[in-house]
This record gives C-alpha cells, sequence and structure tokens, in this order.
C-alpha cells in the first residue's frame, strides 16, 4: 500500500519542486488547491519510487491524480492499481489532461475507459478581463456578482487564523443551504 498521509503545509516544501518540474496547467496540479480542499476531499499525499502521489474522497469513493515524477511511470500507476485493490475501491484517476490520457493508454492500451466530465473542466481567464468584468462575454458573471451583492449582507476581509473558524462555519452553512451531501464538488 502507498504510503499516504493527509497534506499538511510543511509537505509544500517536497511536493512544490514536482509541481514546477511537471508544468502541468489543471487546477488539481496546485498545492495552494490541494491544501485549501484538503478537508472537503480528504487529499492525502505520498513521495514514492521519485513520483509525487494524490488521492482524494472519502470512504470507498477513494480517487488518485495522474503521478508526477521521474522514474519508471508504468510502476507508479501499479502502485496506485495495487493500492486501490488493498483499499477495496475501484481504481479511478481523475483530472487527467489529455497528453496524460494519451500517455497512460500507450502504457497500458486497451486497459482503462476514459470518460469526459465537461463540467469539472478548468477554465483559464485573462486576468485583467476578470479583474473588470468588462465586455459581453463576461456580463453572466457581472450577475451573479450582482445578484449575491443586493441579496446578502456581505463583506470582504482577509483570512486570519483569527476568522479561519468563522469562514470553515459559513462554508459549512453554505454547503448545508446548497446540498453539497448531494454533489461533493
Amino acid at each position: 500500500m502507498v504510503d499516504f498521509h493527509p497534506i499538511e503545509m510543511k509537505d509544500r516544501e517536497w511536493i512544490e519542486p514536482f509541481l514546477q518540474a511537471a508544468d502541468l496547467r489543471g487546477s488539481e496540479y496546485s498545492f495552494a488547491n490541494s491544501f485549501n480542499w484538503r478537508k472537503v476531499h480528504d487529499i492525502q499525499v505520498a513521495r514514492q519510487d521519485g513520483f509525487y502521489f494524490v488521492m482524494a474522497g472519502k470512504g470507498k469513493k477513494k480517487s488518485y491524480l495522474y503521478p508526477i515524477g521521474q522514474g519508471d511511470k508504468l510502476q507508479a500507476i501499479e502502485s496506485l492499481v495495487t493500492d486501490a485493490r488493498e483499499r477495496k475501491t475501484p481504481f479511478s484517476i481523475h483530472g487527467m489532461l489529455t497528453e496524460q490520457t494519451r500517455e497512460l493508454d500507450s502504457l497500458f492500451p486497451g486497459r482503462f475507459v476514459f470518460h469526459e466530465t465537461r463540467d469539472l473542466y478548468d477554465y483559464i481567464y485573462n486576468r485583467e478581463s476578470l479583474a473588470g468584468l468588462a465586455g459581453k462575454k463576461l456580463h453572466a458573471k457581472r450577475n451573479h456578482i450582482n445578484k449575491f451583492k443586493t441579496l446578502n449582507n456581505w463583506s470582504y476581509e482577509p483570512i486570519s487564523r483569527e476568522n479561519i473558524e468563522q469562514c470553515w462555519e459559513m462554508n459549512r452553512q453554505w454547503c448545508i443551504q446548497q446540498g453539497c451531501g448531494e454533489d461533493p464538488g
């Protein structure tokens, strides 16, 4: 079994070099995202045989990220397949990029089935456009923000140690209202 542990801030020191070397554009391949979503998705990490491994999910619904690092990629994936079997959970990789799908299929021709989940795709916006929300293309985003401002009593403040628990409580309450139990995303 792969020696996974819950991601911690101190893991950033060894994870960042893997991420920088891989230079992947998926949001799953960001330390900040993994760390920030750690409680929601039970994100766990491991360093093994020259690879960075990520496992996420609760109970029997575990899923892995495509491994990044240097070494025998075929063996790295077999390690994850074995890990899933030992955890008695179906083997699944989430957040795969097109090049990873091609590589996996070439390493294991016909062994895996690939499904696109369009609702989970990442989208990239021009920073200036998103900051100002100018133009017809971002009209819907402007409307969402204006509706939020109209319907809610809100304020902006930096997240700190003093208010982090309030942030978690706000997120928990929002999740109850939005039915997050029905959709873990």
